[in-house]
């Protein structure tokens, strides 16, 4: 063991609280036996848990499945550590939005780091809740939402809509089905 895992381990439980949320029970048995790990299980809501954290930690070493959980945290405004794999595909900066390590000592010294530099956790929590929100806010996704309705739809040359098929060829609207305006 290393100073910085040692250090970790020694960190006493009123500084580490662990929370593991919407983990499989059955794999974390283990981690029962000490004081400071609190295993949940799935909840209904994990924003309570998140908001109690000083850090948002995320140690995957094999990947799968979809990040959504760290785009929770980033939104909470919470200090995000995580291997480089538990951020994969997330349009995130290491040092900018979250700390990324993947060793077991620097993944434990970027723990320490956010919860003993309060200013530290701060910025990166505030920034990355201004990136999830400039490209996964409401507005941006309404705004992106209706660029693929538009770009469904086609015209004719008359500007008539008509409704796309697979095939690329357009389907003429239905003699039997005719907008409100004309039938009154």
């Amino acid at each position: 063991m290393n100073m910085a895992q040692n250090r970790f381990l020694k960190c006493p439980p009123a500084l580490i609280q662990t929370f593991f949320v919407r983990a499989g029970a059955g794999n974390l048995h283990h981690t029962k036996k000490d004081p400071s790990n609190i295993v949940t299980g799935r909840v209904a809501d994990v924003r309570p848990y998140i908001e109690r954290a000083a850090a948002y930690i995320v140690p995957l070493r094999i990947g799968g499945g979809t990040r959504l959980k760290i785009y929770e945290a980033m939104a909470m405004e919470k200090a995000i550590v995580s291997t480089t794999i538990g951020a994969e595909g997330l349009p995130v900066k290491n040092g900018g939005d979250l700390l990324l390590a993947d060793t077991a000592e620097s993944f434990a010294e970027a723990v320490i780091r956010v919860l003993e530099d309060k200013a530290l956790a701060s910025d990166l929590g505030n920034r990355a809740a201004a990136t999830v929100r400039s490209k996964f806010g409401w507005e941006r996704v309404a705004e992106c939402f209706g660029r693929i309705c538009e770009d469904t739809l086609v015209r004719d040359r008359t500007g008539k809509v008509m409704c796309p098929t697979i095939g690329g060829s357009t389907i003429k609207q239905s003699k039997r089905v005719r907008p409100v305006a004309e039938t009154q």
